[in-house]
Formats: C-alpha cells, sequence, structure tokens
C-alpha cells in the first residue's frame, strides 16, 4: 500500500494489523519511519581510489567517495555510508559515516569491485557501483596464474589466466614474441591495458601464419624489469592460405610433353606445412577455365603436385598438336594460393598408323583405301603407299608420295598374280617424318606364266630317246609354278603329239621310245593353278640311227665290158630309209686298185631293177676290162653307221658275150 501527501523528514509511526476472522481478533506490529529530504540525496562522483602505504605493507587500499549532491545540513548524523567490496575470491561489507573504508591485505594487479549505498534516516538509497584495478606499488611482479593460450589462428594467440599481482601502480605490462630458432624479435612488445588485465584475457595479433613463436609477459615498473623465463609459452600459429604470387610462368613445348617453370617463392609465402606447387591441366582452349582448387571437376583438370623447392614441372603423355590450359599455384594445409594460368599448344610430331586399311582388286590393278589415323598428331599434308613383290617376290617396290589429303589409291601397275604383295600407308605432318605405318598383305589371284621357259636344249639322244633340259620362265610367273609340260612328236606330224606333265622342281626329262633316225619337235610349257603359260621355241632335234641291216642276194650280171649289181633291201635301214646309202666298191683280178661310188636309197627310182620289185635295187657299171674278173661289194650306209660287207665276182667279156658267176 501507498501512503502519499506526508511531510518531508518527518518519523511516522506505522501499524499493520490482521484479523483473524473465527475470533475476530486483531494482531499486529508498529514501525517507526522517516520521510526522506527533498530533494533525494545523490552521489555525483566516482569513487576514488588511493593507495594507503604503512611501515608494514603495501597493499593496503582505501576506497573513497563523495557526499551526495544534496546533503540533509540538519541532521547529517543520520546519514551513513554502505561500502560492499568484493575482489579475488574475497568481501567485505563495513558502514560507516565517513567518506572511504580501508581494505587491507590486497594483492598487486588486484581488481576490486565496490557498491556505496547511502542511508538516510534508515532507509537506503540509490547505490553507486565502480570497478577498479588497483596496483600496489614498487614491489616485485609476479607470474600471471594459470598463464595458457587459447584461440590460436593463423594471425593470432588468445591469452588469458587466472589472476595476477603486480604490486606496482605505474607499470607497464609487455609481450614479448621471439621467433623460435631466431634471436629476431618481430613484435618487440604488445601493452596490455589495465581492461585487458582485468578481464584476465587479451589477443595478440598481426603474427605470420604457420610460424612458431615464442611468448614472454615482462613487466616494467620504476623500478623493476622482471621478465620470468617461466612464463614463456612455445606456439605455432594456424596455417593460412599460401600468399605467394607465382611470376613469369613459362612453358618449353614438345609433342607429347610440356615443360613449366616458374620463378620460385620464398617459404614464408606457402603459410603452412605440406609447402607444395599445384600444377592442373585440361585440354582447354581458354585458360581462363582452368581452376587449381578443389574444384578442378569444374574444369575435368589432371593435377599434379611438385616440391616447393623446385620451380619446374614436366607434364607427359599428352596429345601432339592439342591446346592445353595450365594453372600454377602454390599449396600448403592452409590451402591453395592464388593460381598463375597459361595456355600451351603442344608440337606436331608424326602421326599413328592409318586405321581400315584394305585391298581391293580392281582387275589387274588394285585399290588401296584406308581411314585417318587414330592420332593425326597435327595437320595430315600427305601420305605415302608403298607397294612390295607385285612383280614377284622382292622384285619391285613401287612408292607412291601423295601430297595430297585424301584416304584412297588406285595402283595402276600391272600385278603379278599369285604374289604375297605388302602394302604400306603412312602419313606425314607438317616437316615432321613419316609416322607409323599401316601394313596390309593381299595375294593376287593366280594367272597363268607371262613367258615360256627358257634355254631349252638337249643333253644328250640316242637312237630311241632324248634328254632334254630347260630353266624357268623369267618373272613374272603369275602364280606358284606347279608344273612343267612336254608336248613332242616327229617333224610333220603336228596332230600326232605326246604330252607328259613333271613336277615344277624338275628341269630335266628324258623321252624315250622313239624311232631312230628321226626329227623331233619339243616344246616346254609352264604351269600354274591357273593353267599353262605360252610354249617355248621349238626344239628340233634328231634320234641317231642304228647299224643298218646288210644287202640281201646281192648278184651281179656281165654284159661285155659292163655288169649289173642287183639286190635286195636290208631287213631294216637302222634310220629312215632315205636316209641310207649304198656304197658300192669294185676292184679288177681281186687285189687291184678299189674304185667306189655311191648311190643314194632317195634315188631309188633309178636303181629300180628291171622286175620293179620295190624291193629290188639295181646298178650298172660300164668301161671295164674285157675278159678281167671284178670283186664287188656292197655295204648300206646310215649316216655313217655301215652294215656288214657283201661281196661278188664277176668276169667280164666282150660285147654281146655274157658270163655266169657267183
Amino acid at each position: 500500500v501507498e501512503i502519499n501527501q506526508l511531510n518531508a523528514r518527518t518519523t511516522y509511526s506505522v501499524v499493520v494489523l490482521t484479523r483473524d476472522t473465527k475470533t475476530n481478533k486483531f494482531s499486529g506490529s508498529e514501525t517507526q519511519l522517516t520521510t526522506f529530504p527533498e530533494p533525494r540525496p545523490v552521489l555525483n562522483k566516482q569513487l576514488e581510489d588511493e593507495i594507503l602505504t604503512t611501515a608494514n605493507t603495501k597493499r593496503d587500499v582505501k576506497v573513497g567517495w563523495a557526499n551526495p549532491s544534496e546533503w540533509p545540513t540538519d541532521s547529517p548524523s543520520i546519514i551513513r555510508y554502505e561500502c560492499f567490496s568484493t575482489w579475488d575470491n574475497m568481501q567485505d561489507n563495513q558502514t560507516v559515516t565517513s567518506n572511504g573504508v580501508q581494505l587491507p591485505g590486497i594483492g598487486g594487479f588486484t581488481t576490486i569491485t565496490a557498491r556505496v549505498t547511502p542511508i538516510v534516516y534508515g532507509q537506503r538509497m540509490d547505490s553507486y557501483i565502480d570497478e577498479k584495478v588497483y596496483v600496489t606499488e614498487d614491489s616485485e611482479a609476479e607470474d600471471p596464474d594459470n598463464l595458457k593460450t587459447g584461440n590460436i589462428t593463423a594471425t593470432s594467440v588468445d591469452i588469458s589466466w587466472d589472476s595476477w599481482n603486480f604490486n606496482s601502480k605505474n607499470v607497464t605490462i609487455t609481450v614479448e614474441i621471439e621467433e623460435t630458432g631466431t634471436s629476431l624479435i618481430i613484435r618487440e612488445e604488445h601493452d596490455l591495458s589495465m581492461v585487458d588485465i582485468a578481464k584476465k584475457h587479451t589477443v595478440i595479433s598481426n603474427l605470420s601464419p604457420h610460424t612458431e613463436y615464442y611468448l614472454f609477459i615482462a613487466v616494467f615498473s620504476s623500478t623493476t624489469e622482471y621478465k620470468n623465463e617461466l612464463s614463456r609459452r612455445r606456439i605455432t600459429t594456424a596455417s593460412a592460405k599460401p600468399s605467394g604470387e607465382i611470376r613469369n610462368l613459362a612453358a618449353t613445348k614438345e609433342p607429347h610433353k610440356i615443360l613449366l617453370s616458374w620463378d620460385s617463392l620464398e617459404d614464408e609465402t606457402f603459410n603452412g606445412d605440406k609447402k607444395q606447387y599445384r600444377v592442373c591441366y585440361s585440354e582447354n582452349n581458354d585458360k581462363d577455365i582452368i581452376q587449381c582448387d578443389n574444384n578442378v571437376e569444374l574444369s575435368k583438370a589432371t593435377c599434379n603436385v611438385t616440391e616447393s623447392s623446385k620451380s619446374t614441372i614436366t607434364i607427359e603423355n599428352l596429345t601432339p598438336a592439342t591446346v592445353y590450359a595450365f594453372c600454377v599455384a602454390q599449396s600448403s594445409s592452409g590451402g591453395i594460393g592464388n593460381a598463375s594460368r597459361i595456355s600451351v599448344t603442344t608440337l606436331e610430331t608424326s602421326p599413328s598408323e592409318p586405321q581400315n586399311l584394305r585391298i581391293i582388286p580392281n582387275g589387274t590393278n588394285i585399290e588401296v583405301i584406308w581411314e585417318t589415323p587414330a592420332s593425326t598428331n597435327g595437320l595430315i599434308t600427305g601420305y605415302r603407299v608403298t607397294v612390295t613383290g607385285y612383280r614377284g617376290p622382292d622384285q619391285d617396290t613401287s612408292v607412291v608420295t601423295l601430297l595430297e589429303v585424301r584416304n584412297s589409291f588406285v595402283f595402276t601397275e600391272k600385278i603379278v598374280g599369285g604374289e604375297h604383295l605388302n602394302i604400306t600407308v603412312e602419313g606425314k605432318t607438317g616437316k615432321n617424318s613419316w609416322g607409323e605405318s599401316a601394313t596390309a598383305h593381299f595375294q593376287t589371284k593366280e594367272g597363268t606364266p607371262d613367258f615360256a621357259p627358257q634355254t631349252l636344249v638337249p643333253s644328250n639322244r640316242s637312237s630311241s630317246a632324248i634328254v632334254i633340259t630347260w630353266a624357268d620362265p623369267n618373272q613374272p610367273h603369275n602364280g606358284r609354278l606347279i608344273a612343267f609340260n612336254i608336248a613332242y612328236g616327229i617333224a610333220g606330224l603336228e596332230n600326232n603329239k605326246s604330252v607328259v606333265s613333271v613336277h615344277a622342281s624338275q628341269h630335266s626329262y628324258t623321252i624315250e621310245n622313239l624311232m631312230e633316225d628321226r626329227l623331233y619337235i619339243v616344246t616346254v610349257q609352264a604351269a600354274t593353278s591357273a593353267g599353262l603359260g605360252p610354249s617355248s621355241a621349238e626344239l628340233q632335234v634328231e634320234t641317231l640311227p642304228n647299224v643298218p641291216g646288210h644287202v640281201l642276194h646281192l648278184r651281179s650280171k656281165p654284159d661285155g665290158t659292163s655288169i649289173t649289181l642287183t639286190w635286195k633291201i636290208p631287213g631294216h635301214f637302222g634310220g629312215q630309209k632315205p636316209n641310207a646309202k649304198y656304197i658300192v666298191t669294185y676292184k679288177k683280178n681281186l687285189d687291184g686298185n678299189e674304185e667306189t661310188f655311191v648311190a643314194e636309197e632317195k634315188n631309188s627310182a633309178s636303181l629300180k631293177c628291171e622286175d620293179n620289185n620295190p624291193t629290188c635295187r639295181s646298178v650298172k657299171i660300164n668301161n671295164l676290162d674285157a675278159y678281167t674278173y671284178y670283186e664287188f661289194s656292197v655295204v648300206v650306209d646310215m649316216k655313217g653307221l655301215r652294215s656288214p660287207r657283201r661281196k661278188d665276182t664277176k668276169r667280164t667279156s666282150v660285147q654281146g658275150e655274157t658270163t655266169q658267176g657267183n
């Protein structure tokens, strides 16, 4: 309940009664209350602090304050102050009439929170709260209790502690940091404000990423410098994204590989461990698309790494005459740095072999067809077609260079039948050498030989046989020779020839069962599976004659000084009858000189006998001596072979006289 319209600075007696509804009795208590003066007293000044120094201690602290702006002058004795102070785990609560309280035994560098509440006429006024950090003077500083390092980033570290007694007021607190392994103080001081100290926390900034430091807390006062090695902390800042910039990125190119080089960067710029250069590449005309970060899938890139100590890398197994986009960036445990990019086109080289090489026969020609190589390795400028064996095994090689880009060629040279052709096709780019060759093997359809066997000669002969020899025909054979056909017959009887066949490996043959003293015509032909080639030139060869038989029934008939000789032809001539000769010899008185003349069978008409018997031959020898005995003999001659001699003897007479004789 609020009671209004009372007098200021007046004491009232207030009674509150409670009625019991069962007994209807009242009970209660009385309270003395004094109204406030007007206006309400308010503290108008912050708390003042003062260090009290006595002979025994340097840690006594006095907390003081000013009076309220409105002071009840009529009765100041009724105004008191309540000061409630707290520090560390301690507290102090004093009610005084003066303008301050003394707090003994406070440690150095201690935060004290004081709350001062005026009490007027027994009533508590609005409190004033202030917080101060008190530092004792001229006393050796102490280590912070439980000094800790908190969150460590790439460029900063949090430092905290539980409490810290500096025992001095006029001090400078500095954090000194030394890089590990050197004596270089890269940050000489980092002054802590009293607020930092009161909060028991501060942040050291502007450090280098991924660097090891020693951290010291140093205290400087008017009389001392304190730097305890026990307060040293060893810290390593976190890794960060590399900060270097790739410069002078260049490329040395070959058909299948590219050497990239760049200016090396200082280790410090990697800002982390696992220091590497990351190189990514892909087939791409736009170098701005290539990525070196972890989103390489966007550019379908392939990535390699190299040690930070190296500033070159060779990318191999590339496709010739292809544009590649490259990016190079620093990489470390802190991430991937900014990339430098370049586009490079690999050099042309010789193409791979043409594809799908095939041969199509076209009469006596062939058409060679192929497709573009799978790897052109540049711009194809021409093809080279090589055909080997088209006139026999390794006999001819034809090379045709096509300086226009096409995929077929008709080989118009006459092709040998039955031969295994080797056909190669090679492509060419620019000024490079010919590329890999595609090879096709093709066997042409066999044909008959183009030429006849050579050097047909008789090597031996008899009266009933002839041995002939020959050589293979000139190329092309148009196939594999499988046989030789030998045709022979008596001259003039061309329609009555005999033919024998021998294997192609045989180059001689004996023709048997021939007639003696006959002129035979012999020819030879070479044969493939397709048939016979042309015949050789005719070989004319005679069989030898045999020794002829002697004449039969030799008779002589004198007629004066002439004698007529008659005989029957022999049973065999040993050769052809027209070739036979009769050698007639005679001598007188049996021991005189022989006279000889020859009668030839081919003139048998002049040798016929009077009875025209076809087997009878007759010659007349004239101008002989009269009444003289003559011995006559007849020998059959067949080309130098002579029969046994047959003799007869007669005496001549005179005209009209005949003489009988044996």
